[in-house]
């Protein structure tokens, strides 16, 4: 039996339809491979990026842990390393051992309070630093960021009492503190942390060396006979020995 023009057409047109439905599913098919295997590898590349970043991350500790007020927060390596070097937030050691600072565009001046003969002054970007009228090298500069003075643990380890710079490596943790000395009873009757005094200049380590008195340094000028002297470097007027 022959067939007719119109059963042949009817014929192509399902072989076409056949056709456009099996290029369409192997097309979704393909569409669909590719974006599994896409969302995979972002998975894969979203996962080795966060654990490369959790691996450069510190956490990083102020104050004891028994103490309400410790602040724990997980801080980026570079935020807390430069050179190879520790460094320290001088506004985070201010507030841990509340300490009053000084100073103007060039420098600031610490010492604790009712203490000016016990103080350091650090210079901005420099390695430079007078402690109790003692010009001193450290092993490294300071620098200045967002407002924030950071100078180099190594200072706080080796030449200062009272303040514990503790560092952690397999764990990731660095831990700054003050020397507790046990609990006594306040005023008030009630029970509160005893701390060993802040004292500047208490090690003997070689490692910050004094400058000597045949070394001329333009840019380090003469100690004041009293930090209060400085101005206060937020509004340039001279303070009243806050403690901040």
């Amino acid at each position: 039996m022959s067939k007719t023009p119109h059963s042949i057409k009817d014929n192509q047109a399902r072989k076409s339809k056949r056709r456009f439905i099996l290029l369409t599913f192997i097309a979704f098919f393909i569409l669909l491979s590719s974006l599994s295997f896409a969302a995979i590898g972002f998975s894969l590349y979203h996962e080795n990026l966060l654990s490369a970043l959790e691996r450069n991350r510190y956490y990083y500790q102020l104050g004891i842990d028994k103490l309400s007020d410790t602040l724990v927060r997980r801080v980026d390596a570079d935020d807390l390393y430069r050179n190879g070097q520790l460094y320290l937030s001088m506004d985070d050691v201010v507030k841990l051992c509340e300490l009053t600072v000084t100073g103007d565009h060039t420098k600031r001046t610490y010492f604790p309070t009712d203490a000016s003969e016990n103080y350091v002054t650090f210079y901005f970007n420099s390695s430079q630093i007078i402690v109790n009228g003692e010009k001193m090298l450290m092993e490294g500069d300071t620098f200045v960021k967002g407002n924030v003075l950071y100078v180099p643990a190594s200072f706080f380890q080796n030449y200062a009492s009272g303040i514990e710079v503790i560092e952690n490596e397999e764990k990731k943790r660095v831990t700054v503190q003050r020397v507790s000395l046990g609990t006594k009873y306040d005023v008030l009757g009630e029970m509160v942390q005893d701390y060993q005094e802040i004292t500047f200049l208490a090690g003997t380590s070689q490692s910050l060396t004094p400058i000597s008195e045949g070394i001329v340094i333009s840019a380090f000028p003469e100690p004041k006979d009293d930090p209060s002297d400085s101005v206060d470097p937020a509004d340039g007027t001279k303070p009243d020995t806050d403690t901040e």
